[in-house]
């Protein structure tokens, strides 16, 4: 579940249409005005839930103690240290963390539970300035364009949209920010004989059915014999759950759709690829296996209206694996460097190397990646600058969308430019639409 978050208080001058001073458009001045009015407005009914979330985080924090002191009392000094590394984590992060401790289930479960409901009061309370705030857009659009501002009235007219979007949005479901409708149902049944259950490379077509999916040995797709491959297509249908377990890609296609891989290592290999529709990936890993490159792109991964909880794609170097991702989201990742060879700009922009219209939250992000990302938004992110180690051959500039957190693009340099502005300035939709609450979900 993604934490509360709160609608930054951007300033007067940062909504401003582009080539308008405030000092000679009315239009544009009453438009500044409103939503700087509205930012204070939201600020303010905010703060009662953030001082909530933050009661909330002392009351976990007191939990793990008393069970910290139990597992020092039975001499347990692995329980003890994990105890202690989810504390500096609430500490430093103001949330629950991903790595496993004693108990884990309950504890996250009762924060994600109680967050939950701070949440959508949160919602609730929020309600009436939005729909306030809509109104007076509605009248500021039908003077300005009496007026003969038109220029404004359509950028009143695009704030007015993106934020009807949302209400109707948070009000089919209010509980968690980015979690929306989408998913199936996940069928329970535990499935122990499928032709991938058989410990032999898995040379066939086979369409399984929905279920939950373990493997004591490393599922094997496709057998590449020389001269001779013999491909493997795997369809993974949707309500599926692949779990604690491996699977390599080494020859052939394995496509997913509404299927969640919880603690799941997927690797794919030359000759193999990966497709995910409307999926969710807890933790685990996603990487390129086996030894098997060429020089571009030797595995392929192509991920549309998926969520990424803590994992994701690994290395981001141009022999091993190359990417098409779009409208997925991605959360409380430490983002690995991309890499290039010659002409960075121009192979960020290749077919493989393809982030769009994506949501990053809590996320560390280096500027070589960012360099691959068109339209994307990006909330509570931290940027690391290395886009002078790749050495850009020619000048890009990179605008980059902020969501629930200050407009903070990193420095660049001077060929690369990064832009920030409001995601409300994306008119494109962008993100999962795939209801996820990862921390209700996972399993000790």
């Amino acid at each position: 579940m993604i934490p509360l978050r709160l609608f930054a208080v951007f300033g007067l001058g940062l909504f401003a249409w582009p080539g308008h001073s405030g000092a000679e458009d009315s239009g544009a001045r009453r438009l500044d005005t409103l939503l700087f009015a509205h930012s204070v407005e939201m600020e303010d009914v905010d703060k009662a839930f953030r001082e909530r979330i933050e009661k909330l985080n002392a009351d976990y924090v007191r939990a793990l103690e008393r069970e910290a002191v139990a597992r020092q009392q039975a001499g347990r000094l692995e329980d003890v240290l994990a105890l202690r590394a989810e504390m500096e984590h609430v500490e430093e992060f103001g949330r629950p963390g991903e790595e496993a401790y004693p108990d884990h289930s309950t504890l996250r479960g009762k924060y994600a539970a109680a967050a939950s409901d701070i949440e959508r009061e949160n919602w609730i309370a929020r309600r009436p300035n939005l729909e306030k705030h809509i109104g007076e857009l509605e009248d500021l659009k039908i003077d300005l364009t009496k007026a003969g501002d038109l220029e404004t009235a359509v950028e009143v007219s695009r704030h007015l949209g993106d934020l009807t979007a949302s209400l109707a949005d948070q009000a089919a479901n209010p509980v968690a920010a980015g979690a929306k409708r989408g998913t199936s149902r996940f069928v329970d049944e535990v499935v122990t004989d499928s032709p991938l259950h058989s410990g032999e490379r898995f040379s066939d077509e086979v369409e399984l059915k929905p279920g939950v999916y373990e493997f004591s040995a490393p599922v094997v797709i496709g057998d590449p014999v020389s001269g001779d491959p013999q491909p493997g297509t795997v369809e993974i249908p949707p309500g599926t759950t692949f779990r604690d377990g491996e699977m390599l890609v080494d020859q052939g296609t394995v496509t997913a759709t509404e299927s969640l891989f919880s603690e799941f290592d997927l690797a794919v290999d030359l000759g193999g690829s990966f497709a995910a529709t409307a999926c969710l990936f807890d933790r685990g890993r996603i990487r390129k296996g086996g030894a098997w490159t060429v020089r571009n792109y030797s595995a392929k991964w192509t991920f549309e209206n998926c969520v990424f909880n803590g994992v994701f794609l690994f290395p981001l170097t141009q022999r091993p694996n190359g990417i098409k991702m779009t409208e997925c989201t991605v959360i409380g990742v430490d983002i690995p460097p991309a890499e290039y060879y010659d002409t960075p700009v121009k192979e960020s922009q290749h077919e493989w190397r393809q982030v769009e219209r994506c949501l990053f939250v809590n996320c560390s992000i280096p500027e070589s990646v960012l360099l691959m990302t068109e339209d994307c938004v990006f909330e509570n992110c931290t940027f690391v600058p290395d886009i002078e180690s790749v050495e850009p051959e020619k000048s890009a500039r990179i605008t980059l969308y902020f969501r629930n957190s200050p407009v903070e693009p990193p420095p660049g340099n001077n060929r690369v430019v990064f832009k920030g502005e409001p995601s409300l300035g994306l008119r494109k939709d962008f993100g999962a639409t795939v209801k996820h609450d990862f921390s209700l979900s996972k399993a000790d």
